[in-house]
């Protein structure tokens, strides 16, 4: 069989011409391009002439069909196939793709770059500010259980790394205030060198979504200034300005303390000075004033250093003594504190008959109570008084006013 196809089915065959069977082109005649199908001498123009008018009387359909027929192989559409047929597209695809992983793994380079840059530079910040605002910051792994001290650690003398006196197991309250996992604040101390100085801690809790803590950071900065002037405005609440002796609140405070340790040791001695408005009247209020410093500077000298000394306020004074002593021992005292102060104090103001009246009761139980004490040596005290004054009365369970 041999046909003439039109420039369109030629250029399909052309590209398809490895999918069928039986089919030469001559490619000889410039005007067509003609297909032979079968077995046929092109020198046989009659024969050729027939078979064309032949097929010239086929429908176009049909003429397909046949051509289908007989020269198509039937094949299956593979995978390589679809390679063979769109190799150079496949290649194009698979390379934008790696063109496109290439820029994000780029980006992603840059941006890791950047944020490492950024904490390093943060890090070197707070580094920085911790230096300026001498801070010692720390962080802790609730995960592994691990504490790391960093930035500035030489907090005291420039010397001695805090981290040093920081150890996480000898801080217990560190680790309390860890393990309470929740935010809060604590000053302690610490002892280098032979020198005490404040230091608070302060600690902030990182929870993750589900509420578990994750980390701990926190920061430790001395507050030496500050908790030094806060206890000496406290201490200085509790003084008397004139002979700085403890007042009569910083007294109480003081003495209720010790009874409350759960002693049974000690005596509250209550004392008064006879006649001393005599003193200011004809000598002054000055001259009153170094009478009253004069009587502090005695009893700082006569009475122990653990005794509690107070002034109670115009001229009545207060002692409790701070040890074991018994009626006999008591008595003893008084009489060497009232010798003491008539010579050293009061022989100088003999013309104005100023002198001392005490008074002084026991602890008797474990429990007492300061304000108990203070009223049984108030009624010795006044008892003395009504003896002529210039002595002592020691309380008995019996006295009244």
């Amino acid at each position: 069989i041999a046909g003439y196809l039109d420039s369109y089915c030629t250029n399909f065959y052309l590209q398809k011409s490895r999918l069928y069977k039986n089919i030469k082109v001559d490619m000889n005649d410039s005007d067509k391009i003609q297909y032979y199908m079968g077995l046929v001498d092109k020198q046989k123009i009659y024969l050729l002439s027939i078979i064309n008018a032949v097929i010239n009387s086929v429908s176009e359909e049909q003429k397909q069909e046949i051509i289908y027929e007989n020269t198509v192989v039937p094949m299956d559409y593979t995978l390589l196939e679809f390679i063979r047929s769109f190799y150079w597209q496949i290649i194009a695809f698979i390379l934008f793709i790696l063109f496109l992983g290439i820029l994000v793994y780029v980006r992603s380079i840059k941006v890791k770059t950047s944020m490492l840059n950024e904490i390093v530079i943060q890090q070197k910040r707070v580094s920085e500010l911790a230096k300026l605002m001498d801070e010692c910051i720390f962080e802790y792994n609730y995960c592994d259980d691990t504490m790391k001290i960093q930035n500035n650690t030489f907090m005291f003398d420039k010397k001695h790394r805090i981290e040093n006196y920081m150890e996480y197991e000898k801080h217990h309250f560190i680790r309390e205030m860890i393990q309470k996992e929740e935010d809060g604040e604590k000053d302690f101390t610490l002892e280098i060198l032979g020198q005490k100085r404040w230091y608070r801690v302060i600690l902030k809790v990182i929870k993750g979504k589900n509420g578990v803590s994750t980390y701990a950071l926190g920061k430790i900065y001395d507050v030496n200034a500050e908790v030094t002037e806060h206890q000496d405005l406290i201490e200085r609440s509790k003084r008397d300005p004139l002979t700085n002796l403890l007042n009569r609140a910083g007294a109480e405070e003081e003495i209720q303390r010790i009874l409350n340790s759960g002693s049974m040791e000690g005596s509250l001695l209550l004392f008064d000075i006879d006649n001393f408005k005599a003193i200011n009247d004809n000598l002054g209020h000055p001259e009153g004033d170094e009478v009253l410093k004069n009587i502090a500077r005695l009893m700082e000298i006569f009475f122990e250093d653990s005794d509690v000394k107070c002034r109670l306020g115009g001229d009545e004074f207060l002692v409790f003594l701070n040890r074991k002593v018994d009626k006999e021992q008591l008595n003893l005292l008084l009489e060497q504190w009232v010798i003491k102060t008539q010579q050293e104090l009061f022989n100088r103001y003999k013309d104005l008959f100023v002198s001392m009246s005490i008074g002084a009761t026991i602890v008797a139980k474990e429990g007492e109570i300061y304000k108990n004490l203070y009223k049984e040596a108030d009624i010795a005290m006044y008892r003395a008084k009504l003896n002529g004054k210039n002595g002592f009365s020691i309380y008995e369970k019996n006295d009244e006013i």
